[in-house]
């Protein structure tokens, strides 16, 4: 547990799309950044446009077998193919961040917009 305004910066690499209630692990960020401080989220994204089914169809029939294959756990793949499809946009998730207060919020696609980098700020 951390105090509020105790953080200047924090970041969360493919962890936001794990949370139970991701408002309210947003709103528990907010909470102990800092006024000026930072919140930096990546994760995967949606893809648009023509790569969307290319995207998909790596995420769902490439990346299980062969991550099982290379780790003995193709259910982890398989979770973070389901997982990645029920995440939000990269404009969702910019919405959400500024619901639960951020301000200054921005996002940059990346990997032909299946994964993006979200910055925003208390």
């Amino acid at each position: 547990p951390l105090a509020d305004n105790s953080a200047d910066a924090l970041t969360i690499a493919w962890g936001l799309r794990n949370l139970e209630d991701r408002a309210r692990g947003l709103h528990e960020m907010r909470r102990v950044l800092r006024p000026g401080g930072k919140l930096f989220v990546l994760d995967n994204s949606q893809p648009e446009g023509w790569t969307k089914p290319l995207c998909r169809f790596y995420m769902n029939v490439i990346v299980p077998p062969v991550g099982g294959l290379l780790t003995g756990r193709s259910e982890a793949y398989r979770y973070l193919a389901t997982s990645s499809a029920g995440f939000p946009s990269r404009a969702t998730l910019a919405e959400e961040m500024s619901a639960a207060g951020f301000t200054r919020v921005h996002h940059e696609a990346l990997a032909f917009g299946s994964v993006a980098l979200h910055e925003a700020e208390k």
